[in-house]
C-alpha cells in the first residue's frame, strides 16, 4: 500500500484515537513538548494504517505504536524513548527507562498495550482534541466526540 503524502518535517505519532490512556497521553505530550511541534495521526486512519503497513505492524493489533523523525521510525518502547527525548518536565523522565534491557520494555510495553482498554477504558468514537492539536492532526478520522 502506497502511503499518502504527508508533511514529515515535523516527528510524527501514530497513536490508537479510541483508547483513553492513549488520547490521554497525546495530551499530555502535546502539553510537554519542547522545541519542536510533534504531529500526530491515527492508527483508524488512512495515513496511520498506510504508515503502519508500511513499517510492517499491523494496524489492527493494538501493541502497534510508531514514531517517525527524521526518517526514522521507532515502535514499541523505543518509540516511547525515542520521543521523549522531544519532551520537558516529568514525561521527559521515562527515557531513564532506556536503561533496562529492551526485552524487559518491549515485554512490559506489549503488556500494557494488549490490556489498556480493559484497565483504561475505550471509546466508540475519537475525542475531539482542542484546536491547537486539531492543526496537528494529519488525516483526522471524520468521526468525533464532544468532550463531556
Amino acid at each position: 500500500m502506497k502511503v499518502p503524502d504527508f508533511n514529515d518535517a515535523h516527528p510524527l505519532i501514530v497513536f490508537d484515537g479510541v483508547c483513553h490512556f492513549c488520547s490521554r497521553s497525546m495530551q499530555i505530550l502535546f502539553e510537554h513538548e519542547k522545541g519542536v511541534e510533534i504531529h500526530f495521526t491515527q492508527t483508524r486512519s488512512s495515513l496511520g494504517r498506510a504508515l503502519l503497513r508500511h513499517y510492517h505492524l499491523d494496524p489492527d493489533d493494538p501493541v502497534s505504536f510508531l514514531f517517525l523523525y527524521q526518517g526514522k521510525a521507532s515502535q514499541s518502547s523505543a518509540a516511547i524513548f525515542s520521543l521523549c527525548k522531544h519532551l520537558k518536565g516529568w514525561p521527559r523522565l521515562v527515557r531513564y527507562f532506556w536503561i533496562i534491557p529492551r526485552p524487559v520494555t518491549n515485554l512490559a510495553y506489549r503488556i500494557l498495550a494488549r490490556n489498556r482498554y480493559k484497565i483504561f477504558g475505550k471509546s466508540d468514537v475519537c475525542l475531539v482534541p482542542s484546536a491547537q492539536m486539531q492543526k496537528r492532526l494529519l488525516d483526522p478520522v471524520k468521526f468525533y466526540a464532544e468532550k463531556t
